[in-house]
């Protein structure tokens, strides 16, 4: 594959919905667009808090702005781990979550630029980490926006709202 997209930290930290969004942009096709990851540790299953991943995102976010990413990296064969390692990343120092939420993005930027949609027959889930009252409206957008999967965050509250959000 030929090309690259430049990136930015277009508001790298969303406090609210625990996402870590990137701004890409595709000189030759024109293309623009804001990408976005997950990066939710969850208590008792992940060893970093909330707050340490938000701080190496913002450590990551300096690092990755005005990078150019190759389109190479949706091919899914160590490209994008090469590539983090070359501007300065070692992937194997990110926390679990924020290397999860960091290639999420940069993959789904990838992908998107070259008009790829889904890898062959594995499909993007939407993610549904609402409070139960907005379960159903945020599952009916997630379906608007074209998800064919969604997934429930669960674990992160009481048993009884994780119960009542099911």
């Amino acid at each position: 594959m030929v090309g690259v997209v430049t990136t930015g930290a277009q508001k790298p930290i969303d406090l609210q919905t625990d996402q870590f969004s990137i701004h890409a942009e595709h000189e030759e096709s024109g293309k623009s667009i804001t990408c976005v990851g997950e990066v939710s540790p969850l208590p008792n299953l992940h060893q970093e808090t909330f707050e340490e991943a938000r701080s190496q995102l913002v450590c990551v976010a300096s690092i990755l702005s005005g990078k150019r990413l190759p389109l190479s990296v949706v091919s899914m064969e160590g490209a994008l781990e090469g590539w983090l390692t070359a501007i300065g990343l070692r992937p194997d120092t990110l926390m679990p979550s924020v290397r999860f939420g960091l290639e999420s993005a940069l993959v789904k930027c990838a992908s998107t630029i070259l008009g790829h949609t889904e890898f062959g027959a594995v499909h993007v889930n939407g993610l549904l980490s609402s409070e139960p009252a907005h379960v159903l409206e945020d599952a009916e957008s997630l379906v608007l926006r074209g998800f064919r999967g969604i997934k429930l965050k669960v674990g992160r509250a009481r048993v009884e709202d994780d119960i009542e959000m099911v």
